[in-house]
């Protein structure tokens, strides 16, 4: 488990996202066989299929349209939103191909009709379609859609204006009103959803981090161990460490001298524990580390950052005390995911004042679990 990899930033943010997706995910599987609904009234006029042919082509896209409703009602609309233009592996494509479906299914009915002037008026269903591309497909293939569909409605002025009913004026604005619906509908409402999703990114972002350090909170540090152990179940450890002394170092140098120790600092950890840990800070000179390996190697581990963060060139000299201790297994396997890393935390608590309370600058392991 890569505590930098999948259960990141990303995957932080959303596993803290609980949508109800039921009355999306079933209202837009009731909208597509109503779609079909053009297709039978126009097999029933003097102006829809006016062959055989036409009638089976737009009888198997209606058919159609009960699968399609069924696959639609099974998509996680919350996942490929929050995703949406962020290139992520776990964002399902089944929204990309319910579009095209849509698309062509529209382009294929409206074909079959016999008098183009109906079908232009029948583009004006794209617009229903470009709202959920508004909120549900990527950038890129949102561009396609509008090229698409444009081209489409142009076809069938184009056809329309063939069959000699009406003058050019007259066509050319029903085809612009047909590509203004379906486009400006999606742009208006893309650029609402992308900034509603950019202020949530940001919101929840903060809400996990630390404004000063830019590390994780507490509250962003104990979600990221869940969801990594979720994810892969093992032998997790946190480090818990405070600097010593920390009120002499504001006392000498202010809170500014101290607001620069504890930036320093973080990037020592970071830099020492590399991109498998997640680096917190927990208090006000309290940090945590979660990262995999036995009480040997998390011993290991923080013997180095002890020796790595006392740099004897610092203007303001920084030691720690560190406590080590594993999530527990065997016995303590019953507690939940949460329990066992905050019962972890205790512990690491714990054998950190120990640390402190034997002469600080060491570090002291809780085997307790072992």
């Amino acid at each position: 488990m890569n505590f930098g990899g999948d259960a990141g930033p990303r995957s932080l943010i959303r596993n803290q996202i609980e949508v109800s997706e039921t009355r999306m995910r079933y209202g837009i599987a009731v909208l597509v066989p109503v779609f079909a609904l053009v297709g039978v009234c126009a097999a029933f006029s003097d102006e829809g299929q006016n062959n055989a042919f036409r009638r089976i082509v737009a009888v198997l896209v209606i058919v159609s349209t009960l699968p399609a409703a069924y696959l639609v009602s099974r998509i996680r609309f919350g996942i490929i939103w929050w995703n949406r233009d962020m290139g992520h592996h776990s964002v399902p494509r089944a929204s990309t191909y319910f579009v095209l479906y849509a698309d062509l299914g529209v382009t294929v009915v409206l074909a079959t009709f016999a008098n183009h002037e109906l079908a232009l008026y029948g583009t004006a269903l794209f617009a229903v379609i470009s709202v959920y591309v508004a909120h549900f497909v990527r950038w890129a293939e949102t561009v396609v859609h509008m090229v698409f569909t444009s081209c489409v409605i142009a076809v069938f002025a184009v056809l329309t204006w063939r069959q000699g009913y009406h003058d050019i004026a007259g066509i050319l604005a029903r085809a612009a009103t047909s590509v203004i619906a379906v486009n400006a509908t999606l742009v208006l409402l893309r650029s609402f959803s992308a900034g509603m999703l950019t202020s949530y990114r940001t919101q929840f972002a903060n809400a996990n981090r630390d404004p000063l350090t830019g590390l994780l909170n507490r509250r962003g540090f104990e979600l990221w161990m869940q969801i990594a152990e979720e994810r892969g179940p093992g032998r997790s450890g946190v480090l818990l460490l405070d600097i010593d002394n920390f009120k002499a170092v504001n006392d000498g140098s202010g809170h500014d001298g101290g607001d620069t120790v504890l930036r320093l600092l973080s990037r020592r950890l970071e830099r020492v524990v590399g991109v498998d840990a997640a680096v917190a800070r927990t208090g006000g000179d309290e940090f945590a580390i979660a990262v995999r390996g036995d009480i040997a190697g998390l011993t290991r581990l923080a013997e180095a950052i002890r020796g790595e963060v006392a740099v004897r060139s610092d203007d303001v000299p920084i030691t720690v005390s560190i406590g080590v201790a594993q999530l527990a297994s065997g016995a303590h396997g019953k507690l939940t995911g949460q329990e066992q890393i905050k019962e972890a935390l205790s512990r690491a608590d714990k054998a950190m004042y120990e640390a402190k309370s034997d002469g600080r600058n060491r570090v002291v392991a809780d085997v307790s679990a072992q």
